[in-house]
C-alpha cells in the first residue's frame, strides 16, 4: 500500500516530532498473492510457501497473509525496505501462530550495513523473545497459538536501543534493549522458522506498520538591542531551523508574535521570506527594568516555535 500515508506532529519526551507513516500494509491485495513493495525469498509458484489465505478468523479484511516452512533447508522470508534509512521510527505488526502447525515467527529490523540490528520471534513455547545485544531473552510467554497478537517495537538508533510492546503493553525494562548491530535500520523482515530450516511450519501476517519520527521545525528568535532604552522599538525576527539549528529556507509562513512583560507590536502576524525569516518590530515597556521575552509561534502548529533572549529595559 502507500508508501506516504500520513504527517503529523506528536509529542515524544517533551520534544516535537513529526510522524510519518512510511509502510501501511494490511496484506489484503492482491487476492491470492504478495503485495506489491515486499520482497520473498521464495514464492508461491515455487514452494507455495508465502501466499495470501482467504477465510481467516479475526482478519482486518478476512485474509491475511500466510508463511507456510515446506522446505527443509531454506526459510519463508518477506523484506519491506523503507527507501532510506530511519534513525527513529517503529515497527508495529499483527501475527497469528498456527495451532495445527505452530512455528517461529520472526519480526526483524535490518540495516543494508549490518544485516538484522533487532530481531524479535514468537516461538513454539509460545513465547515472545527479543536480542538485547547478542543475548536472546524472554519478554513474555503464554503467547497462546490461534490467536492474533500485535508485536510493537519502538527503535532510536541515535542510542542504539529499542523497546518492544505486546498487546499494548511494554515488555522490556525502561532503559530498553540494546541493538545487535551498530546500522541505521533500512528496512523489516517477516521470517518463519528456527536457526536450523524445520518443515511444516506455518504463521499468518495480519497487518505491517512502519513510522518516522524527525524532530520538528522550530524558530530561533533574535532581537536587535537586548537593552533597548525604556519606550523604544526592537526588531525581532524569527528563523525556521532543524533541530540541529540549520535554516530552512520556507516562504509563506504564518508567525504569531507574543510577548511578556507587556510592550507591543507593529503587527501581530508576519510572514517568513524566501530564507524561512519572518520580522517583526517591538516597542518595549515604557518602565526602565521590564523583562520582555518575546515568542514566535507558527500559525499552522502551535509546537513549532522560539524565544527570545531576555530584553530587559533601560533607563532613558
Amino acid at each position: 500500500m502507500g508508501v506516504l500515508v500520513g504527517f503529523v506532529l506528536l509529542l515524544l519526551v517533551g520534544l516535537a516530532y513529526a510522524q510519518t507513516l512510511l509502510v501501511n500494509e494490511t496484506f489484503c491485495e492482491p487476492v491470492g498473492g504478495i503485495p506489491t513493495d515486499w520482497t520473498p525469498t521464495m514464492n508461491e509458484q515455487a514452494t507455495v510457501a508465502i501466499r495470501q489465505v482467504p477465510d481467516l478468523s479475526g482478519a482486518t479484511c478476512g485474509r491475511a497473509l500466510e508463511l507456510a516452512d515446506e522446505s527443509s533447508n531454506s526459510f519463508p522470508m518477506l523484506e519491506r525496505s523503507f527507501g532510506a534509512p530511519v534513525k527513529k521510527g517503529t515497527f508495529e505488526f499483527v501475527v497469528l501462530n498456527s495451532t495445527d502447525k505452530p512455528g517461529e515467527i520472526f519480526g526483524e529490523i535490518r540495516s543494508t550495513d549490518a544485516g538484522n540490528v533487532i530481531e524479535c520471534r514468537i516461538d513454539t513455547a509460545k513465547a515472545l523473545r527479543c536480542r538485547d545485544g547478542s543475548t536472546l531473552k524472554v519478554l513474555a510467554t503464554g503467547v497462546d497459538n490461534g490467536v492474533w497478537h500485535t508485536v510493537r517495537i519502538e527503535w532510536d538508533a541515535n542510542t542504539w536501543t529499542y523497546k518492544v510492546m505486546l498487546n499494548g503493553d511494554y515488555v522490556t525494562p525502561d532503559t530498553g534493549f540494546s541493538f545487535t548491530a551498530l546500522g541505521v535500520p533500512t528496512s523489516v523482515r517477516f521470517k518463519l522458522g528456527s536457526t536450523a530450516a524445520k518443515v511444516n511450519q506455518k504463521a499468518y501476517i495480519d497487518q505491517a506498520k512502519v513510522f518516522e519520527y524527525v524532530a520538528a521545525p522550530k524558530y530561533i528568535v533574535t532581537v536587535s538591542d537586548t537593552e533597548p532604552v525604556n519606550g523604544s522599538a526592537v526588531t525581532v525576527q524569527a528563523q525556521l531551523a532543524d533541530e540541529n539549528g540549520n535554516p530552512i529556507r520556507e516562504a509563506g509562513r504564518t508567525v504569531q508574535w507574543s510577548a511578556t512583560g507587556g510592550g507591543s507590536f507593529d503587527a501581530q502576524t508576519t510572514v517568513t521570506d524566501a530564507t524561512g525569516l519572518a520580522t517583526v518590530t517591538f516597542t518595549v515597556s515604557t518602565v526602565a527594568g521590564t523583562e520582555h521575552v518575546v515568542t514566535a509561534t507558527d500559525g499552522e502548529n502551535s509546537n513549532i516555535k522560539g524565544d527570545s533572549p531576555a530584553i530587559i529595559t533601560q533607563p532613558g
